[in-house]
């Protein structure tokens, strides 16, 4: 009997916060909403708007001009997600601030600074964004200091003090390659100095468990507060983790995966709903022993295809890249050979572009270095390819397949793709 009613309750609960919000997400899709917002310390021209879901690299995003230091502009948002702001002159030098809020209200006021002073943004309007900055000022409150005393401590250390003397050569080794020489084989070094720890110093490895320490504890504060009183605002919160925090957090999955589950029963009619699942699909079955995710794609001539039609070799490289990504295409490159010489022993790959606004450079690359095997198209994130397989704001990934559908193994070199081939196809 308790145990019923302890269901009851759950459900009730779930309920009663769908209904108390349900009003505030419908009401508030409808209509249309201004931006009037005034920059301070900023010589910046235009400011671009675009939702949180879209990549900025698209061209869908809407250019706002800046005169006289200030702006403004009424859209229609068609769903109540997150938008962010990115000033046109951060971006194109190549590192920027994302502003965020959410078009709740029929007018919102803004008041924004140079990114190195973003904590004096000033966004006024909409229970949304209260919501949202009022979790963020808890963070704050209970967090900064902690933070930056760690991060003051690190940054007195020299690089012979953080990080191990194997590390420090390949860092040199990437300082001065020369600029045709492959970048690939060195990031490859890295990532497997970083996976085992092995790139830290006795002292640096003190501070990343102080680091580890701090953000563990964070996120139980948050997400005690995302489970407490749930928001919708709140849901963003937990997309944006999924995005940047769970791979450095796997042990945490549960964590992040009670709090979808939760969030997409309260909110099932949310962007983010969809977006989560897949993620934490993704990060449930992208390893080895687990079967590729089949996705729809376009096929060159326009028509589209599952990807599951396609698999029908003995062994099969998924290669996720693009022709904007130098070290996607770096990597396909090495396994060019491979695949001259294995294909007729039943070596395939399958390429899946991603590219916005037009593929003449996907084309222009693909007869250029000869790709001559299935190639599919991921035009303006159309399918959701990327986020179905968890790298939304990764460039590509490469997943070596057998013909079973079974991964073998996740972003190989193409030394382990030979090792692999060798093995079983001669």
């Amino acid at each position: 009997m308790q145990h019923l009613l302890k269901r009851y309750s759950h459900t009730l609960m779930l309920l009663l916060c769908a209904l108390s919000t349900a009003g505030i997400l419908s009401a508030q899709t409808k209509g249309t909403v201004t931006i009037k917002g005034e920059t301070v310390e900023r010589n910046s021209r235009v400011v671009y708007l675009l939702p949180k879901t879209m990549t900025i690299r698209s061209d869908e995003k809407i250019s706002i001009p800046i005169r006289n230091n200030r702006f403004e502009y009424t859209f229609t948002p068609p769903n109540m997600e997150t938008y962010e702001l990115v000033f046109q002159d951060e971006y194109e030098e190549g590192t920027w601030f994302a502003i965020n809020f959410f078009p709740d209200s029929s007018t919102l006021l803004m008041k924004l600074y140079p990114k190195e002073k973003n904590a004096r943004n000033l966004i006024i309007g909409g229970a949304y964004n209260r919501a949202y900055n009022q979790i963020k000022q808890q963070l704050d409150d209970n967090f900064s200091t902690v933070e930056k005393i760690n991060a003051d401590y690190f940054s007195k250390l020299s690089e012979e003090q953080k990080y191990s003397l194997e590390f420090i050569a390949t860092l040199k080794e990437l300082r001065t390659r020369k600029k045709d020489e492959p970048v690939v084989p060195i990031y490859e070094k890295m990532e497997t100095l970083r996976k085992t720890g092995a790139h830290l110093s006795d002292t640096g490895k003190v501070w990343m468990n102080r680091l580890d320490s701090i953000a563990k504890a964070k996120l139980a504060f948050k997400y005690n507060i995302i489970s407490t009183t749930p928001h919708p605002a709140h849901f963003y919160l937990i997309y944006e983790d999924l995005l940047y925090r769970v791979n450095d957090h796997k042990d945490l999955l549960s964590m992040f995966d009670n709090a979808v589950i939760k969030y997409s029963e309260l909110y099932p009619d949310m962007v983010y709903t969809a977006l989560t699942t897949e993620k934490m699909n993704s990060l449930k079955n992208i390893y080895p022993g687990k079967n590729f995710i089949d996705v729809t794609a376009e096929q060159v001539n326009g028509d589209t295809i599952l990807l599951s039609s396609l698999m029908k070799h003995k062994i099969t490289l998924l290669n996720l890249w693009g022709s904007w990504c130098g070290p996607c295409i770096e990597k396909t490159q090495k396994v060019k050979p491979l695949y001259d010489q294995y294909q007729s022993k039943g070596f395939g790959i399958i390429g899946i572009a991603r590219e916005f606004k037009d593929t003449k450079a996907m084309y222009n690359r693909i007869q250029k270095d000869n790709y001559n095997w299935v190639n599919l198209i991921e035009l303006n994130d159309r399918f959701g390819i990327w986020n179905k397989y968890g790298i939304q704001n990764a460039a590509g990934m490469q997943l070596l397949v057998d013909e079973q559908g079974k991964i073998l193994i996740v972003n190989p070199t193409a030394e382990e793709v030979e090792q692999v081939l060798k093995k079983q196809l001669n």
